[in-house]
Parts: C-alpha cells; sequence; structure tokens
C-alpha cells in the first residue's frame, strides 16, 4: 500500500501541473481574443468615427468632456492656389537696337574773344544760324521692363547760312587784237554777291539712362545722358580780316577736331506695332560744354541743338 500511494502522488502532481499549463494557455487564449475583438471594434469605430466634421467655431465651443469623444474629425487647412510666394530668380533683360532720324533748329552762342575784332564782327554780319539734322544708331537693354541702358553713334551736321555782299565795285574790261593791242576799254560798277552754307560734321558716341512706362498700345519714355565728340569738320565759307572771302578747308586755326563732352534730354511717346517692334517721335535737347573754336580764333562759338526724332525700335 505504500508503494502504490507513493506511485499515485505524483502522477497526481504532473497532472495538476500540466492542467495548470492549460488554463493559463486557455487564459492567454481567450485574452487574445477579446484583444482582437477590441482592436476590431475600435478599427470599426474610426471607420465609422468620419461622420462628424465641425469647423473651428465649432471646436472651440465644445467642452472638455465633449473634445474626448473619437468621431471628430477636423478640415484640413489648405493655402490658396493664388497665393505665389516670391523667387529669386533671374532679372529679366530685353536688349534692343533702335535707328532714328530728325532734325531741327540749332542755337548758336557767339562772342568776342578779348575785344570785338574784325573777323567776329565780319562773322555777326554774313553768318546765321539755319537748322541742324542728325541720324543714330543705338543698342541697348531694357531691365525690369521699365529701365533703359542704350549706347550707340550718332551722326549731326549743323548748318549756318552765309551771305556776302559787297557793292561800289568797278570792273575794267579791256579787248585786245591779235597784235595784242588794246583795242577797247570798259567800266563796270556793280555789286558783288556770294551765298552759301556752312556746315560742321559731328560723330559723337552717346551713352544714357531712361525710364518707360507701358499703356496699352503707347509707351512714354525720359531719358538723360551724355554724348563724346569724336570728330567735329567744317565746310563752307567764312570773310576773312582781309574782306576777302576764303574756304574754311584752307583756314586751320579756327574750329577744334572734337569738342568733347555734350549732355542731353529726350522724351519720347511710343506706338506698339508688334510684340517686339514699336516706332517713336522724340524730341531731343543737346548741349556742349565746351566751345567749338580753339584760342586765339578772336572769336567763341558754341551750339545748342534741338531735334525732333523719328525712330524704330526693335527688341529680342
Amino acid at each position: 500500500m505504500a508503494t502504490g500511494k507513493n506511485i499515485t502522488e505524483p502522477k497526481k502532481l504532473a497532472n495538476t501541473t500540466i492542467n495548470k499549463e492549460i488554463l493559463e494557455l486557455s487564459s492567454n487564449t481567450a485574452e487574445d481574443k477579446i484583444t482582437k475583438n477590441n482592436t476590431a471594434n475600435q478599427s470599426s469605430d474610426i471607420k465609422n468615427a468620419r461622420t462628424a466634421v465641425l469647423s473651428p467655431e465649432e471646436v472651440a465651443s465644445l467642452s472638455a468632456d465633449e473634445l474626448e469623444v473619437k468621431d471628430l474629425d477636423l478640415v484640413p487647412f489648405h493655402f490658396p492656389k493664388n497665393v505665389k510666394c516670391p523667387t529669386f530668380s533671374k532679372k529679366r533683360i530685353i536688349p534692343f537696337v533702335q535707328l532714328e532720324v530728325g532734325a531741327g533748329p540749332s542755337m548758336r552762342h557767339l562772342t568776342a574773344e578779348i575785344e570785338p575784332s574784325k573777323i567776329y564782327i565780319n562773322k555777326l554780319a554774313t553768318e546765321r544760324p539755319f537748322y541742324v539734322c542728325n541720324a543714330s544708331l543705338h543698342a541697348g537693354l531694357i531691365l525690369r521692363n521699365n529701365i533703359t541702358v542704350h549706347t550707340g553713334i550718332n551722326y549731326t551736321m549743323v548748318k549756318d547760312r552765309f551771305d556776302y555782299e559787297k557793292s561800289g565795285l568797278t570792273q575794267i574790261l579791256i579787248t585786245f587784237d591779235a597784235n595784242n593791242n588794246p583795242i577797247d576799254t570798259m567800266v563796270r560798277t556793280g555789286t558783288q554777291i556770294i551765298e552759301g552754307e556752312n556746315r560742321f560734321h559731328l560723330i559723337n558716341i552717346p551713352v544714357g539712362v531712361g525710364y518707360q512706362k507701358k499703356m496699352g498700345r503707347w509707351m512714354l519714355a525720359g531719358e538723360v545722358g551724355v554724348g563724346v565728340n569724336v570728330s567735329l569738320k567744317t565746310s563752307g565759307k567764312v570773310l576773312y580780316n582781309d574782306n576777302a572771302v576764303h574756304n574754311l578747308d584752307e583756314v586751320d586755326n579756327f574750329y577744334k577736331k572734337s569738342l568733347g563732352l555734350s549732355l542731353n534730354a529726350a522724351l519720347a511717346i511710343h506706338y506698339s506695332l508688334g510684340d517686339r517692334t514699336s516706332i517713336y517721335l522724340k524730341p531731343r535737347y543737346d548741349m556742349f560744354m565746351n566751345d567749338w573754336t580753339l584760342k586765339g580764333a578772336g572769336f567763341k562759338a558754341s551750339y545748342d541743338l534741338l531735334n525732333v526724332n523719328i525712330g524704330i525700335r526693335r527688341c529680342f
């Protein structure tokens, strides 16, 4: 009997351990099922929660307990599509060329060098300002559609009228025969008249800046700049000290070969012919900083020029 009892008790202990493991396993399995069911229920709740959409004002009016509900869905905020953020892009630069021609009056400033000399008096009596004409070819850039910079080459011709009249002249005509003997003498008395034009040919390099404003197909523009005169040539006539008329080509001591700097200002009205081409009307005023004559010429002369130009501009 003792032996049988000892054998039976270990078996009961083993069975108890096995049953305990089975119970723990069953308990874990039941907890897993409960957890999975809770997870499934939460997923179902989340799926069904997206039914209430509240505005920010309505959310602000909810209590702390009401904010704990899980069926609350806030509307996300979206930036408007028409908002443009600043970018650091390259400034727009538009190159252009323009050709213009024009004409207008010239304004001469003539003074005696020290005291009224004979040549100064003769010029006042025989020469007067006539007109000026010019042609220019410019190239430049348009920055931000408003600011312009340009340079190029300009040809300008200034004209003065020359009129000389001398009365009381006596002319003696003698006729000779074949043997070179005088056979007839005739005396004539009359007036000598000499008319012509004095011309000043200038080549300038202009540099300028401007501002323009578009108004539909029209555009207003203004510009200021400086010009560098690189050449001055003269032609025509002058009444010299001996009361004789000489060509300016024969006289080297009157006018300079170049004039230096000039200042200019202009206003323009453009009319667009298309996206890249426009025609324009532009009055321009030029003022030279230095005298046109050499020291010792006996007079000082300079000119201010007013041109009314027409032109065409092509952008690229």
